[in-house]
């Protein structure tokens, strides 16, 4: 199969699309933290985009939702940006004000180097990488490395290392931050998560010490005037998350593998998409231990997850 890679910019920025010779595409902004923008997947009405992405330079400038972000060393939230490590307390820069909480790390609008982009066995794969620098709180250094492999069917895989480039220990966890829509309100939707428990969470979405399970959603169920802005950790070998639309026979599957150990489910207030968010740790995981990994000198968190689109009668 034949795959083409084009360069459009956006602004400041540029948009580069992998596709193939069915139409089959994705789009990252490397600039942007090396950002999903788009997926473009086959389905019975023609080509759809199933990545709720950036349309205006300026949302992206602004990160707007975080929309398709990579989110390290930590995903979600650390409360009031503080933690402790080795007997050291740590500020984070604080940059969700209405909480007081630090969110989302700090690599989201870093530029990314493309490594490599090439035709590899049954698909292409794109990769890029970004070392980071000290931040607030923050002191330690790593190496960021993406991948991007395209299949020939309507499947993305995205894999993220991190490695410790540093010459102490660090405390470290990531998650991403896709949008995914049919083109339609979410309320026309259906949702089915795997086995998880919820996190009980504090007025400022902290997690408390209690976990409960969630059985509600583990058989396809409407999103009609369904909230969330809610974690779960995954408690099986099925870690497949399942966004359907009847209309359309339509089912997206979000797969994540091993090493994502939770997931945050949010709905934003415009409900054209939903947010399905794999994380290698809860929020607060530096404070709380939930999932965080302390990397030694040269040592690496790996994981990945797998998007598939197919069409169901």
């Amino acid at each position: 199969m034949n795959f083409v890679k084009t360069y459009d910019t956006f602004g400041l920025y540029t948009k580069l699309t992998i596709t193939n010779s069915n139409g089959i595409s994705f789009t990252v902004i490397p600039e942007m933290g090396a950002r999903l923008n788009n997926f473009v997947v086959e389905s019975k009405e023609g080509l759809l985009d199933i990545i709720d992405g950036y349309t205006s330079e300026e949302q992206l400038a602004n990160e707007y939702y975080s929309k398709g972000s990579l989110l390290a060393p930590f995903p979600n939230r650390i409360a009031d940006g503080l933690y402790e490590f080795e007997g050291r307390i740590y500020n984070l820069l604080i940059n969700k004000l209405d909480e007081n909480n630090a969110i989302h790390g700090f690599i989201s609008n870093k530029a990314f180097s493309i490594v490599r982009s090439e035709a590899v066995l049954d698909g292409y794969e794109l990769e890029l990488e970004y070392t980071s620098k000290q931040e607030k709180g923050y002191p330690f250094l790593f190496a960021v490395n993406i991948t991007y492999r395209l299949s020939e069917s309507n499947k993305l895989i995205v894999k993220t290392k991190i490695k410790n480039v540093g010459q102490t220990a660090q405390p470290m966890g990531f998650g991403w931050h896709p949008y995914f829509t049919t083109g339609v309100k979410i309320d026309e939707l259906e949702l089915r998560l795997p086995p998880v428990q919820q996190l009980e969470v504090d007025d400022r979405l902290i997690p408390t010490e209690n976990l409960f399970p969630m059985l509600e959603w583990m058989l396809p169920k409407s999103l009609i005037v369904t909230t969330f802005d809610t974690g779960f950790k995954f408690t099986a070998e099925d870690k497949t998350i399942q966004l359907i639309d009847r209309h359309k026979n339509l089912e997206i599957n979000i797969i994540c593998g091993e090493g994502y150990e939770y997931v945050q489910v949010f709905t934003p207030p415009w409900r054209l998409s939903i947010a399905i968010e794999p994380m290698t740790c809860a929020a607060n995981a530096f404070n709380n231990k939930l999932g965080v990994k302390v990397l030694q000198p040269g040592e690496c968190l790996s994981s990945e997850f797998e998007i598939f689109a197919q069409i169901v009668q």
